[in-house]
């Protein structure tokens, strides 16, 4: 069976075996010839010094004219030997020279037409692949009836492991020998074959041969049966309702004694020309048409006629949001039709499923021009409008604030939102358009806001930066001062800064303001910070008449944080001589002209032990008089 697409004016001739029942002695094989199938023969396989040839049993009359159309199969190594011959000759049926002579070299009288597929020199062979008219089994070039020349018109190799077509003419009036590969006529030679070659007599047989020689090929031949059938239409492509007239354009070596035609519709036909067939649906429909020859070989062709549909417009397209590609629901492709699509009056796409992309915001139209492939119908056209929607427009209004304070949350639109979603810091928080938030902590915070309107367009993300503020109000430590001496109050925490009450001081809003007092006072700072976060702290002052120098009885550097040090207590003091502490052995262990400088308790890095130690203090004060004090502490651990 032979599967084709059925196109006008193409043949093909791949030959598979439908059934073998041609008689045996039409055909005599010799040598390595064997028969295949019902008409196809091998000549030599792909073994070395191998000769082969098959020759019809009954001679043909050189008075009548012939065409005889065969297919040959040359091998697939391109180096491969030796060729084939077709031969008329009047004496035998027997064979030839064999290797390179391709058993045709010595057959007299004779004509031959070579098909030589190897080069041999001492033959004068061209390089390629060559096909030649020769007579009496002389196979050198240079005596040649026509030739030589490329077996093929389009390729120097025919060893290709494909079939080829060969066909060879006779016309007795015109006396004209041709020959044709592949449909193109190669040579042709004019030659009184009965008078010139044969001696008057018009009797011959005619047959193939072929050889090997150190160099092999498979070669083969068939008497052609190539069923092959034309519509009328190109590509066999026809629109529904249309009348079809199938034509059978089939080549035989044998006349053809029975069709028969499947259209695949589930119509039938034994007819050569059968009747005009009507197909009213669109599809494939497979075509089949089997031969059987007089010698009773048969084959089949199928080809595939299409039917195309009417071209049918469809669409459906949705709005969306800005930034969103809408969605088109579509017709089923069909393979027999192209497609158009404008959008806005704009060209943009001949596929089935085009590309819109991202539009502006506003109504927007689009088109779709359907036409069939096979020219069925009118362009079918379909057009529809969708919208693209403004995304809402989102802003987040939250303050700056402190630790602990709750802070209102309130997200803002134009537009009616349906859904929100706040995050912070990544965290999700809220779903609700307003809500208040309390920070545990100083800090800056980032707050996200996504929203959806009632169109259901998302809103791109609005983001704010938070600060959290905290502050901690630091009077300083206690103190004690000389009467009416002035001294420096240092407070610290925030941006602005409140004493209160203002007794002596120089300035009351000032985080440093310097002071004057007459009798003891606590005062109370307030700080502030720029978000309005506020704190307290208070600080004693004792106010005594002179200067001193206070120094405690024990300490306990044991790192609570309570009298971990023994450090003097300057009132009036302006610069300190010294401070030291000596053992009782009279070893200083400790010494300093700082104040606020004191002894943690350690010796060269170590703890002291538990004792008594004594302790001698010298500064100058305010006036310039010389204070100098000792005496002992202990040292309680």
């Amino acid at each position: 069976m032979k599967w084709f697409s059925v196109i006008p004016g193409l043949l093909f001739f791949l030959i598979i075996t439908v059934r073998l029942n041609a008689q045996t002695n039409t055909y005599i094989l010799n040598g390595s010839s064997a028969q295949n199938t019902c008409n196809c023969y091998t000549l030599t396989g792909e073994q070395q010094n191998q000769s082969g040839s098959v020759w019809n049993a009954n001679k043909i009359d050189l008075k009548n004219s012939f065409d005889f159309i065969f297919n040959v199969f040359l091998g697939c190594n391109d180096i491969g030997a030796d060729g084939i011959a077709f031969i008329l000759q009047p004496l035998s049926t027997s064979m030839g020279a064999s290797g390179e002579g391709m058993g045709f070299e010595g057959v007299i009288p004779s004509i031959g037409i070579a098909l030589d597929t190897y080069q041999n020199p001492n033959r004068n062979d061209p390089a390629f692949d060559h096909i030649s008219i020769q007579a009496n089994g002389n196979i050198n070039h240079g005596s040649d009836l026509a030739g030589p020349v490329a077996i093929s018109a389009t390729s120097n190799n025919v060893e290709d492991c494909q079939w080829h077509t060969l066909r060879i003419t006779w016309d007795p009036a015109s006396l004209e020998i041709e020959a044709y590969f592949d449909g193109v006529k190669r040579l042709e030679v004019i030659v009184d074959l009965v008078n010139t070659i044969f001696k008057d007599g018009s009797m011959v047989y005619w047959g193939f041969s072929g050889a090997t020689g150190g160099a092999f090929n498979l070669q083969q031949f068939c008497t052609a049966l190539n069923p092959h059938f034309t519509t009328g239409y190109p590509s066999n492509e026809v629109c529904p309702g249309q009348t079809i007239q199938f034509k059978d354009s089939s080549e035989s070596f044998a006349p053809v004694t029975d069709y028969y035609w499947d259209f695949g519709n589930g119509a039938t036909s034994t007819l050569k020309t059968p009747p005009s067939q009507v197909y009213h649906s669109p599809g494939q429909y497979p075509v089949m048409l089997a031969l059987t020859a007089m010698d009773g070989c048969r084959d089949t062709v199928t080809g595939v006629l299409k039917v195309g549909a009417l071209p049918t417009a469809f669409f459906s397209v949705t709005d969306t949001c800005f930034m969103k590609e809408p969605k088109l629901i579509l017709a089923p492709e069909g393979n027999s039709f192209s497609y158009s699509w404008k959008l806005d009056g704009n060209n943009i796409s001949n596929s089935h499923t085009p590309a819109i992309g991202a539009l502006p915001v506003g109504v927007h139209s689009l088109e779709l021009t359907v036409n069939s492939l096979y020219g069925c119908g009118s362009p079918s056209v379909f057009s529809g409008d969708f919208s693209i929607k403004a995304l809402p427009v989102i802003s987040i209004e939250a303050n700056d604030g402190c630790t602990g304070e709750e802070i209102p949350i309130t997200g803002l639109s134009d537009q009616n939102i349906v859904a929100w979603n706040w995050q912070l810091n990544g965290q999700g928080i809220s779903s609700t358009r307003m809500f208040d938030i309390r920070f545990p902590a100083k800090g800056n915070y980032l707050l996200q806001l996504s929203a959806i309107d009632e169109q259901g367009c998302i809103a791109e993300m609005a983001e704010k930066n938070i600060f959290i503020n905290e502050v901690n109000a630091n009077a300083g430590e206690d103190m004690t001062v000389l009467k009416n001496t002035a001294f420096q109050l240092n407070g610290t925490g925030g941006t602005n800064y409140l004493w209160t009450p203002s007794t002596g001081l120089s300035d009351p809003m000032s985080g440093s303001t310097a002071a004057l007092l007459q009798q003891d006072i606590t005062y109370t700072l307030q700080v502030t910070s720029n978000e309005g976060c506020t704190d307290t702290d208070d600080i004693y002052i004792k106010v005594i008449d002179k200067s001193e120098i206070y120094i405690p009885t024990a300490f306990t550097p044991n790192n609570d944080g309570l009298n971990d040090l023994l450090r003097p207590t300057y009132i009036g003091i302006t610069q300190v001589e010294f401070f030291a502490v000596y053992n009782r052995w009279g070893k200083m262990v400790f010494s300093t002209r700082e104040q606020g400088k004191g002894w943690d308790g350690s010796i060269d890095g170590k703890q002291a032990a538990t004792d008594s130690y004594v302790w001698i203090v010298k500064g100058t004060d305010i006036l310039g008089n010389i204070i100098e004090k000792k005496g002992s502490v202990v040292l309680i651990r």
